[in-house]
Parts: C-alpha cells; sequence; structure tokens
C-alpha cells in the first residue's frame, strides 16, 4: 500500500524517461552543487583508498584497490573533482543527466590539473556497466527517479562481486520547506501542462 507521504513523491512521475526529462531540465537550468569556493589537496596519493578500505574494517587496505575503478552515479557539477583529487590514481567514470552541470565539472577538472576522469551525459537508467567498478558514489540522486528499485539495480549491476557502493537520499524531514514550494507551484498552476519550468521560476522570483 503507497502512503499520502510517498503517493505525493510520485505525484507526476508518470514514466520513468519522463521524470529524467524533467531532471534534466531542472538542472539543466540550475547546476548544483554550488561552485566550490576552494578544492582539497591531500600529500598522499593513496589517502582516499586507505581512508575507505579502513572505514570498511580492512586493514590489508585491498578491498579497495590503490588503482581502483570509480563511477559517481550523478555527478552534478563538483563531486567529480572532488573524488579525483581523493582518488588520484583511480580510473574515474562520472556521470550525469545534465550537460549544464557536466560543462561546469569539466571546468573544474580543467582548473585543478585533473585528467583521470571521463564525463558522460547519461541518465543511471541508460547505463549498461556489468561488474565494472570497485566503488560507486551516488548520493542525492536515487530520489529523483519514478522508481528507485531501476537505478538501484542498475548501480548493483555495475558494481564488482567485491565493490562497495557509497548511497545517499535526502531525508524527507529536511526537506519540508522544498516540499511545501512544491505543492504550492501544483495548486497554484493546477498542474496546467502549459506552465513550464522556466513560468515557475519567474512567478518564484517576483
Amino acid at each position: 500500500m503507497i502512503s499520502n507521504r510517498d503517493m505525493f513523491n510520485l505525484m507526476g512521475a508518470f514514466s520513468q524517461p519522463t521524470v529524467d526529462q524533467a531532471n534534466s531540465e531542472f538542472y539543466g537550468k540550475i547546476t548544483y552543487p554550488w561552485p566550490q569556493m576552494t578544492y582539497p589537496t591531500y600529500a598522499d596519493p593513496n589517502c582516499g583508498t586507505v581512508f575507505v578500505n579502513q572505514e570498511l574494517g580492512d586493514w590489508t587496505h585491498t578491498r579497495i584497490p590503490i588503482r581502483p575503478r570509480i563511477w559517481i552515479a550523478g555527478c552534478g557539477s563538483n563531486q567529480a573533482t572532488l573524488t579525483a583529487l581523493r582518488f588520484p590514481r583511480a580510473e574515474i567514470v562520472a556521470t550525469d543527466i545534465s550537460a549544464p552541470s557536466l560543462q561546469v565539472c569539466e571546468r573544474n577538472l580543467s582548473q585543478v590539473g585533473v585528467k583521470n576522469v571521463k564525463l558522460v551525459q547519461q541518465s543511471i537508467n541508460d547505463a549498461d556497466f556489468v561488474e565494472e567498478f570497485d566503488y560507486i558514489i551516488c548520493t542525492g540522486v536515487i530520489h529523483h527517479n519514478a522508481d528507485p528499485s531501476y537505478p538501484l539495480a542498475k548501480l548493483g549491476a555495475a558494481l564488482k562481486p567485491d565493490g562497495i557502493i557509497e548511497l545517499m537520499v535526502y531525508n524527507y524531514y529536511h526537506r519540508i520547506l522544498t516540499t511545501a514550494y512544491q505543492k504550492a507551484m501544483r495548486y497554484l498552476f493546477k498542474d496546467d501542462p502549459a506552465i513550464g519550468l522556466d513560468d515557475q521560476i519567474e512567478i518564484t522570483r517576483d
């Protein structure tokens, strides 16, 4: 049975392609996260892998190899840069549905001289990786899907048998203002399909 809260979250989620299209449109206009003021650097190039292995309780430091293959699924505008600096010996694939976010990301990578990241414009739902990655990072993305089990299955398929996934979703109660705003927009425009994102942003600014 679907709760009222879950039903609200699924409003407008007619299909996964329509949700992907909506996400692409939104993050095409508003790149996220906001620009970093600084990027941390690490003296030890193995710091990232050692740290993650120790978090897992692996004091042999072999669960995540020294040269891991990493997928940042839904990288936004700066997570690829932050990850590449933590794992300078890694081979990193960073995907996002938003072309403008990837453009910002590419500029950031260039500014700090990072060269171990491949950027790809792609929805997680269209990925076809099979047991390719030692480490998958997917934060703040899964809940933007019509059916989260679908992208979760894609992430699971992409992971090597001994790999790990770092997964984060937003806490519903931390998004009360965002949710109230979304409800207001729906009530105001009565779900009029002629009212697009640009119209909603203009009303919001007013």
